[in-house]
């Protein structure tokens, strides 16, 4: 049997390795909270997607994942019902009126909703039908 023969047969036997998200890169978090109906409808209504990461202690904790999905759900400027997180990786997406509100001064109420808790949103993605994703 020649050598590329056995290399052959040896790939077509090893075990297949499964590809997860490593939860670190930027991509990850983004997919941790990407629901193709909330961007469809997004998209529909002329709205803009914000995709975050959670900073702090306790980001990943589960009280503290329905915590922050009061808080973003309650401040202005957010579609109630636009809401996603994840708690690994640690991440939390939103559609906003894009028509009505800038991003920043939105986040920025987040952040400050936020901060008793010692957590953080950061922005890592935006996204509307017109731009595409930045």
């Amino acid at each position: 049997m020649t050598i590329a023969r056995l290399v052959t047969v040896l790939l077509l036997i090893a075990p297949w390795r499964v590809s997860v998200g490593c939860g670190v890169c930027v991509e990850d978090k983004v997919a941790a909270t990407y629901d193709y109906r909330v961007t469809e409808n997004a998209a529909r209504q002329g709205n803009g997607i914000a995709y975050t990461e959670i900073a702090g202690s306790l980001a990943g904790a589960v009280e503290t994942v329905a915590a922050i999905q009061q808080v973003v759900e309650r401040t202005p400027g957010v579609i109630p019902g636009s809401v996603r997180l994840s708690a690994a990786p640690p991440a939390v997406s939103f559609v906003w009126d894009l028509a009505r509100f800038e991003l920043d001064p939105v986040l920025s109420a987040i952040n400050l909703q936020l901060e008793p808790q010692q957590l953080r949103l950061s922005l890592l993605r935006r996204w509307n039908a017109k731009a595409g994703m930045k």
